[in-house]
């Protein structure tokens, strides 16, 4: 569904986790309707080990 990549934030001067879709799911709305309820239920998610929501 989606390729992760570590890259470095810049701005904030961290690590952080970049998730791209794969080209052939960025059509699909089922699909970005996913991504956006995948978000924000992580975005509500506290703990150490789960990186944040930008």
């Amino acid at each position: 569904m989606a390729e992760m990549h570590l890259a470095q934030d810049t701005w904030l001067d961290r690590l952080t986790v970049l998730k791209v879709l794969k080209s052939l799911l960025v059509d699909g709305a089922d699909h970005r309707i996913r991504f956006q309820r995948e978000t924000q239920a992580i975005a509500h998610l506290l703990h150490p080990h789960i990186i944040k929501i930008l």
